[in-house]
């Protein structure tokens, strides 16, 4: 990728040519993508600034570790060392503070977020010998111990526990079905500084902070200039910001690039990408259809979409999809038995058909390949 033509302003040219180097030598670590992401917030290289505060984190953690010790033992020792002797814990009171963006800052305050204090964790780990993975779990960064991937580590409230009892926690702040059956990807350090570039968007926009936040999409956009989500994002924000000519470019300039650059084919890999991240609540308040998509049959991306919220147990998504039917799809067996159990489940009427066993599933088409 050619730094030339990149959205980012020329201070962060050289460094992110110099995490692409380090991601083509296979060097790159989570420490290499936070200072990355430290250097475009503030101008400069922030790692000299990290030494002191990582050389004292090694001191106190050596005692505690070792490669040759199990991964149980590893875990409770960085616990040990960084959370209850040096008071490294999540910043509660400031989370969306961009302070914790700043691994340089997450040092010196010992104050963060769970994927900044992840990147300090793994970074003492590292130099003291032992190999941990960032988790890219939903809502909360997580760590994983190489020696043993049962063992997690929660860098934000300084504890030990396994995958099980994460997912449980999860279950009980209402993670849908979906979320809790699919496993969790490992976080290689280019998705790291997306994932913190996305926390930045996300918090500035909130905070109607429009400039840094679209600093951030743009970054996002050069990192990932496949990713449909990203793109989606952009526009947006860019229209939340009011910037709708801006906005409007932005989408007319990216399906120029498609080989099928019809504006149906766009939003249809646009939904199909939204499907596939989980984003229902997102779906189910657009318009139907779409303005693009008019004159297209869609019943096969609302069917699937049907399934995604039955899978989920989301009734009143589920009911939306339904009336967003065909009648002729509407009038299938299985279709009719979900809307009584929907109907039932959110108390808005009688039984209308006896619901015993569900009718089995008719088999849909293949889903439009993504673009």
């Amino acid at each position: 990728m050619s730094t030339d033509s990149a959205p980012w302003a020329s201070p962060e040219d050289a460094a992110f040519a110099a995490f692409r180097a380090l991601e083509a030598a296979e060097r790159a670590s989570l420490f290499d993508g936070a200072l990355l992401v430290a250097h475009w917030l503030s101008g400069a290289s922030v790692a000299p600034l990290c030494e002191a505060p990582l050389e004292a984190c090694c001191e106190a953690a050596a005692p505690w570790v070792a490669p040759r010790f199990d991964a149980a033992t590893n875990a409770e020792g960085l616990v040990t060392a960084l959370a209850q002797s040096l008071g490294y814990g999540g910043d509660e009171a400031g989370y969306g503070a961009i302070e914790n963006s700043r691994i340089d800052q997450v040092l010196t305050r010992r104050r963060g977020l769970p994927i900044t204090l992840a990147v300090v964790y793994a970074e003492v780990g590292r130099r003291l010998g032992l190999a941990l993975t960032g988790i890219n779990a939903p809502g909360h960064f997580m760590l994983a111990m190489a020696q043993d991937p049962r063992v997690w580590i929660d860098p934000f409230g300084g504890t030990v526990e396994s995958e099980d009892a994460f997912r449980d926690r999860l279950k009980a702040r209402g993670a849908p079905a979906v979320v809790l059956a699919a496993p969790f990807p490992s976080c290689e350090p280019r998705a790291l500084v997306l994932r913190m570039l996305a926390n930045i968007q996300q918090q500035q926009g909130e905070q109607k902070a429009w400039g840094l936040a679209l600093r951030a999409s743009e970054a996002r956009r050069r990192l990932a200039p496949a990713q449909l989500a990203v793109l989606f994002d952009h526009v947006q924000l860019l229209q939340r910001a009011g910037q709708l000519e801006a906005a409007e470019a932005a989408l007319a300039s990216w399906r120029d690039q498609l080989s099928s650059p019809s504006q149906a084919s766009v939003r249809m890999a646009l939904l199909d990408e939204q499907l596939e991240q989980d984003d229902m609540a997102r779906l189910t308040r657009l318009p139907w259809p779409p303005e693009e998509l008019a004159g297209e049959s869609t019943a096969d991306l609302v069917e699937r979409f049907a399934e995604k919220a039955l899978g989920d147990g989301a009734w009143e998504a589920l009911l939306v999809w339904l009336e967003r039917m065909p009648p002729w799809m509407q009038s299938r067996a299985r279709w009719q038995y979900w809307r009584a159990h929907s109907e039932l489940a959110l108390g808005l009427g009688e039984i209308a058909v006896p619901l015993g066993a569900p009718p089995e599933p008719v088999p849909s088409p293949a889903a439009p390949p993504l673009l």
